[in-house]
């Protein structure tokens, strides 16, 4: 009854939400490194795939994993390993981006390094308190920060 009433609400936020500042450039340029995208996501598949239809950029990401694809949502680490189970990759072979504690605590205690956006969820001051291994003011820096591992 709970995701029912969430799966309205986020539907109506997808068809009105804006899609962040640099990210449509920085995942075509993702693509261009080879690099591999997928989406880890604590919302609903029809909301999740609603916006990123609306913002054409649906196709970038390998994989997507929604609340409905994972028994416990962010922060917990079990969509994060079903996530590495699914590229066959270890955590040391990945980089997570994120805005918000619920992405950085579970890709730290995994091993996965994590890239820190300013800006999000969390104020940037209260993510450097759990050591982000990097820290970027847009996403339009991600290509360079990435291209240079």
């Amino acid at each position: 009854k709970v995701f029912r009433f969430l799966d309205r609400f986020e539907e109506k936020a997808a068809q009105e939400t804006a899609l962040k500042e640099g990210a449509k450039d920085a995942l075509i340029e993702l693509k261009r490194l080879g690099k591999r995208i997928t989406l880890l996501t604590n919302s609903g598949k029809a909301a999740t795939f609603t916006a990123l239809k609306k913002f054409g950029i649906i196709d970038f990401f390998e994989i997507i994993l929604s609340r409905e694809d994972v028994e416990f949502l962010k922060p917990s680490t079990l969509g994060f390993k079903k996530m590495l189970a699914l590229l066959k990759l270890d955590a040391s072979e990945c980089l997570s981006v994120g805005d918000g504690l619920i992405d950085l605590i579970p890709s730290k205690a995994l091993g996965i390094k994590f890239v820190a956006v300013a800006g999000g969820y969390n104020p940037i001051e209260r993510m450097l308190e759990y050591s982000p291994d990097y820290v970027i003011n847009s996403l339009s820096e991600l290509s360079r920060l990435v291209s240079g591992l």
